[in-house]
């Protein structure tokens, strides 16, 4: 559930957490309360107005009130119900139904083709994580309609992206697929058929429908891939690509540089665990998702998809879950074993948008007060909850290599050279190559950072300062500073 209230007399801020507070005390008082709340999200209108563009695309277009950082800045935008990771097929709301007061959605942007690519794979993602949920509870009273989602939702999908305006109704959605490609005719009946049974609470047939939804992702990845097939590509060279120098070393991992891994990470250095040989079967799924550890993300590779099953499915899989060569161009040539990544010139998944994204968030970051970068992290600043336990200090030191990968990679693009260093070895090579007295502060840095991260003990404070200015005199973040 959803509540949208107008802004308070003082502009954008208090009004939506005031109503919160109101409904955490109810709660409260209410036996068994506290199990609805999770599932309300609270926003005032100029916010929920706010919500787009995608997260992929915030804060790159020309409008300077739409900010750089939407996760780590010091007063990063609310958004209660991450929108902005999925922003729907319509855009934000646009699926919602009025249960009480007046109309307060937005209306529906616009958008041109790309941002609907975009917002169609986010969606996507989106019921791979209610896949994954149902998965981890078979028993749950939701799991066998979860089943029919599993078809009708990417069946939405690829009938908005293929411009057949599909109906609202799963229904009317489900019969108007069977009929509009011989591929979906299968996987709707079988959709249909399970619709009909739900009033007996079947049981969900996971073994059934979980292939459906790769199949039928495994079109939409087809269909966005032929719009694109002649879109420019920006070949970026991969520095650190062999496992051997994470930190810590995980046997057969490989660099994990995603989006996510890149713009809004945890640690550096986290890692992707490809499974050989393992389908999207349940069993197979359950088993990659049993072997997801802190920093370590399984991936199955199913034609050319890449799964990444999690049991955290809400945090660990937010802007994961499923993937494309377009999409994550950096784990498909690493699986391949690939020097370099090819990234397509388009917006939101270009080398050069994942790039300002990067030094945006992580320029967030790095105007918060020193004091603040050592105090207790957001949600937002550590999405899998790893550095929760953290000592600040190795916080503050992971941030800011980090931001210094994200600040290398810009540079390497403007100057003609594209390269993602995807390890901390990687990132501190590159920066004491640039050379200069700052440069003498890297060392150490990694030392400390190396010591930590293989159980021993937690760096001293003195080494993040040093630090810190050496990443702050890197060229993307005086551009950040000037607002250029």
């Amino acid at each position: 559930m959803a509540v949208v209230v107008p802004e308070g007399p003082d502009g954008r801020g208090p009004e939506h957490e005031r109503v919160k507070q109101r409904w955490q005390r109810f709660g409260r008082r209410l036996p068994g309360g506290r199990w609805m709340l999770p599932d309300v999200c609270f926003y005032e209108d100029g916010e929920l107005a706010a919500a787009s563009p995608s997260i992929l695309e915030f804060g790159l277009g020309s409008d300077p009130a739409s900010g750089r950082a939407a996760m780590f800045g010091p007063e990063p935008p609310h958004d209660d119900a991450e929108i902005r990771a999925r922003p729907g097929l319509q855009g934000p709301g646009a699926d919602w139904r009025l249960l009480a007061g007046a109309e307060r959605r937005p209306a529906a942007p616009s958008r041109d083709r790309q941002q609907l690519r975009i917002a169609a794979w986010l969606e996507l993602q989106f019921w791979w994580r209610t896949a994954f949920d149902a998965l981890a509870s078979p028993g749950a009273p939701w799991s066998a309609y979860s089943c029919v989602k599993m078809v009708s939702e990417p069946a939405r999908i690829w009938l908005t992206l293929a411009g057949m305006a599909p109906p609202a109704p799963r229904r009317e959605l489900l019969e108007q697929a069977a009929g509009a490609a011989p591929f979906m005719e299968s996987a709707t009946w079988d959709a249909l058929a399970l619709l009909d049974r739900l009033p007996r609470a079947p049981a969900p047939r996971l073994a059934t429908f979980l292939p459906h939804l790769a199949s039928l992702s495994g079109r939409i990845a087809e269909l966005i891939d032929h719009e694109l097939a002649g879109a420019p590509r920006t070949e970026v060279r991969l520095g650190g690509a062999g496992g051997d120098e994470l930190l810590p070393r995980r046997e057969g991992a490989l660099p994990f540089g995603d989006w996510r891994a890149l713009v809004v990470p945890s640690f550096p250095d986290e890692a992707l665990a490809l499974i050989h040989g393992a389908g999207v079967e349940p069993d197979a799924l359950v088993e990659a998702a049993g072997r997801a550890t802190a920093g370590v993300t399984p991936a199955i590779r199913h034609d050319e998809l890449m799964v990444l099953p999690v049991t955290d499915v809400w945090r660990g899989g937010i802007l994961r879950a499923v993937q494309s060569r377009l999409t994550d161009p950096v784990s498909f040539a690493l699986t391949e074993g690939a020097p370099s990544a090819s990234f397509p010139e388009v917006a939101g998944w270009s080398a050069g948008d994942w790039a300002r994204r990067a030094v945006g968030e992580h320029s967030g970051w790095l105007e918060r007060e020193s004091r603040e970068q050592f105090g207790r992290p957001t949600a937002r600043e550590w999405l899998d909850g790893e550095g929760d336990a953290a000592w600040p200090s190795t916080r503050a030191i992971a941030k800011l290599l980090t931001a210094a990968r994200a600040g290398l990679f810009w540079e390497s693009l403007e100057s003609g050279s594209p390269e993602l260093p995807l390890t901390v070895a990687a990132t501190c090579r590159n920066l004491e190559a640039r050379g200069g007295a700052e440069a003498e502060a890297v060392g150490p840095a990694f030392e400390s950072y190396r010591v930590v991260r293989e159980g021993g003990e937690d760096p001293p404070p003195g080494v993040v300062g040093p630090l810190r200015r050496v990443v702050e005199g890197l060229p993307a973040y005086a551009e950040a500073d000037s607002g250029d």
